[in-house]
């Protein structure tokens, strides 16, 4: 090859070199900020979505509040199917059914039970000795009794877990109150499935141990009930767990446990009309990436909740 042609391929070379790499360049540099645009925008996602997490967690526990706090004022007496009110008009011996024997009405509660002082569960929606005083579905209501009959020792202990903090430690405006009755309404109380019987005529229905006891204990002057507040509990029900309202009676044959579930299909109901796609989970926000929750800002002993984006 002669000289010429060498300087004329080296020529070529050279300008091709000086085209080529400023495009080089150029494509490498494009390439790392489309590469941190993209970083940017996907940063900005994840920090939107986190953000409509913590809002809709915030919206639950204000929820919750709320149903704590307004469930709170009910008179413990409510909690069973027939009770006598203390502060009614009638006198003498008057049973009548509990606002709660149709079931709830808040779309947020699954079911009200109680546990008297010998491990019994019951529901104020159910009477097994007058089945037209329960809830329209008698046989829903007995499936959901055998299933919080299976967790009673659990809320029991979950709500003594920190001794009697849910009477004596609550804080200021959350405290234990008092209710007074006179003996007669108490016992009344007590007896109110027997006394139905009586004023219908109706034979058969078993007496309560615990009206026997408190007959033995007095029968006149007045008897305090001590009502603690409700406390929010994580409980194992039916193979998972279950956000649980409590609060413990303290009467004189022993202390009651009073409660209310959450229904999980209310609250995802609430979502929705919240425009989430998302659900209520138990445990802490995750750090795995991909997954986003907020902890709902709750008092729960045993566990923690959240919201968890779908």
């Amino acid at each position: 090859m002669s000289a010429s042609r060498r300087r004329v391929g080296i020529a070529l070379l050279l300008v091709t070199a000086a085209v080529a790499l400023p495009s080089l360049l150029w494509l490498a540099g494009g390439s790392r900020a489309a590469t941190r645009e993209a970083a940017r925008l996907e940063e900005a996602v994840r920090q939107d979505a986190s953000r409509r997490a913590e809002g809709l967690a915030a919206g639950v526990a204000s929820r919750l509040e709320a149903l704590r706090t307004s469930e709170g004022t009910r008179p413990f007496y409510h909690y069973q199917n027939l009770y006598h009110d203390p502060r009614g008009a009638a006198e003498g011996t008057a049973v009548v059914p509990s606002p709660l024997a149709q079931g709830p009405r808040d779309p947020w509660v699954w079911a009200y039970f109680q546990v008297d002082p010998e491990g019994r569960v019951s529901l104020p929606s159910l009477n097994e000795s007058f089945p037209e005083l329960s809830s329209d579905d008698v046989e829903a209501q007995r499936a959901i009794l055998n299933k919080l009959a299976g967790c009673s020792s659990a809320c029991t202990r979950a709500l003594r877990t920190a001794g009697t903090r849910a009477l004596d430690g609550a804080a200021p405006g959350d405290r234990v109150r008092t209710e007074r009755l006179d003996a007669a309404s108490w016992l009344q109380n007590l007896r109110a499935p027997q006394l139905y019987a009586d004023l219908k005529g109706i034979a058969g229905v078993p007496r309560c141990p615990l009206a026997e006891r408190a007959r033995m204990l007095s029968t006149t002057g007045e008897v305090d009930v001590e009502i603690g507040p409700f406390v929010w509990r994580s409980v194992a029900l039916d193979g998972d767990h279950a956000l649980v309202a409590l609060r413990e009676v303290r009467t004189p044959v022993g202390p009651f446990v009073q409660g209310f579930a959450l229904c999980g299909d209310g609250v995802a109901s609430w979502l929705r009309r919240a425009g989430a796609s998302a659900r209520l989970v138990r445990g802490p926000p995750p750090a795995a990436d991909g997954v986003v929750r907020a902890a709902v800002p709750i008092d729960v002993d045993g566990g923690s909740f959240a919201i968890e984006l779908d």
